[in-house]
């Protein structure tokens, strides 16, 4: 089961940042369009329209002008929520434990740039980034920076 967590989390993070480059890293136009970017304008764009159809046709022309950077803050949303998603499956895959302790760690790791706060273990992630030699910085646990030496 883990295993196939695993694989399906990678696959997951694969995706996803293979889409992210395309939809937003390339400077020109590529052979196949970004899949999910496209599914999810198509998705929200129709119930968008209907409802600015509701108001004015000045204030219907403002809300369709939002519809762009809303749309972009929305994917960028998605993907985030996805690769947090991924790591998730895949340090459970990797370290066990429970699934939402997991995403939760990962989700802290990912939108802290590594940085979680609190205690570290010496199992945990930020444990292992603390007995890197260039960390000289990093507030580790004395257990953790005698590893190092």
């Amino acid at each position: 089961m883990r295993v196939l967590a695993g694989i399906g989390g990678a696959a997951l993070i694969v995706l996803l940042l293979s889409e992210f480059f395309v939809a937003f890293m390339l400077p020109r136009r590529v052979r196949r369009d970004p899949r999910i970017a496209r599914r999810l304008i198509g998705l929200l764009w129709s119930p968008w329209r209907a409802f600015s159809r509701r108001f004015a046709a000045a204030t219907a022309d403002t809300m369709l002008g939002l519809f762009g950077p809303l749309a972009l803050l929305f994917e960028l949303f998605v993907w985030v929520i996805g690769l947090m998603i991924g790591y998730g499956l895949l340090e459970w895959a990797v370290a066990g434990g429970s699934f939402g302790d997991r995403v939760l760690l990962s989700s802290g790791l990912f939108l802290s740039a590594g940085s979680t706060g609190g205690s570290r273990s010496r199992g945990s992630p930020s444990a292992a980034w603390c007995s890197s030699p260039c960390s000289a910085a990093c507030a580790c646990p004395p257990e953790a920076s005698r590893a190092s030496r």
